[in-house]
């Protein structure tokens, strides 16, 4: 599954700038797994699993694609240059498992916030991340509530927004 990074990628991503650098989002690779691994296994939701970043995805070249290769049991997100027919040509970007997922499998967030944990306010959250580099246009803060915990056993959960637009 590959596709060019310009125009309707590019636009989608292009507010979510690390120091000065637009960069595929996190997310941008689970998406693109999901949808690859949902269609390789014909099925309408395929669950990913010890999923791995190894490198960003710097959107700084005009004639870059992204793809998702799919194995017998794991994927690969990857990009490389348009001129480069070759797929081992490529940089990969993200690693992992795929499995069928099962419907019954939900993620609550009353069961996963922990009674340990305190709700943090997102504005302040956005201007950390603004003077680390990581500057978060408007369609990329989507944080509406976090809870944040007080000690390492608890689990971080957040609340987004509704996404403002579809691809």
């Amino acid at each position: 599954f590959r596709s060019s990074v310009f125009g309707v990628v590019l636009a989608t991503v292009a507010d979510h700038v690390v120091q000065g650098g637009v960069v595929f989002p996190g997310t941008g690779y689970l998406e693109l797994a999901r949808a690859g691994c949902s269609a390789a296994l014909a099925t309408s939701s395929a669950g990913l699993g010890s999923v791995f970043v190894v490198q960003p995805l710097l959107l700084q070249v005009d004639d870059l694609w992204v793809q998702c290769v799919v194995g017998d049991h794991d994927f690969e997100v990857s990009s490389g240059s348009l001129e480069a027919v070759v797929v081992q040509d490529g940089m990969a970007h993200c690693k992992g498992e795929h499995m069928v997922a099962h419907s019954s499998t939900t993620c609550d967030l009353c069961e996963r916030r922990s009674s340990k944990a305190h709700c943090a306010e997102t504005r302040p959250m956005y201007l950390a991340f603004d003077a680390v580099g990581l500057h978060y246009g408007p369609d990329f803060r989507r944080l509406k509530q976090a809870w944040v915990p007080t000690t390492c056993e608890d689990v971080t959960a957040t609340l987004l927004h509704r996404s403002a637009t579809q691809i």
